[in-house]
């Protein structure tokens, strides 16, 4: 019984200050929080843009350069994060109408 109290009272935890919790936000909040998460999913894919390492990028025949395959899959996965951040702005700037 004691188990049982431990677990329902870890996931009354889990679930008020998850996703639950953004709920409890005006809209106002929601789309200043959507806001930042888009400026900084763009930071950061403007900083690997921006800032390459020395693994990031592969010599191939003739001396010419091309990003790394990890390289463009970061690059891939930045560019969707920004996607999805953009795309929750606009669901969060309709919910506030």
């Amino acid at each position: 019984m004691r188990a049982y109290r431990l677990i329902f009272a870890t996931l009354l935890v889990a679930c008020l200050s998850g996703p639950t919790a953004a709920w409890a936000q005006s809209s106002s909040q929601r789309v200043d929080a959507a806001i930042m998460a888009v400026d900084e999913a763009r930071r950061e894919l403007q900083s690997a843009q921006n800032n390459p390492g020395p693994d990031d990028w592969v010599i191939v025949g003739g001396g010419r350069r091309v990003p790394s395959p990890a390289y463009q899959a970061k690059l891939e996965a930045l560019e969707a994060k920004v996607k999805r951040a953009e795309a929750a702005l606009e669901e969060a700037k309709r919910a506030a109408l």
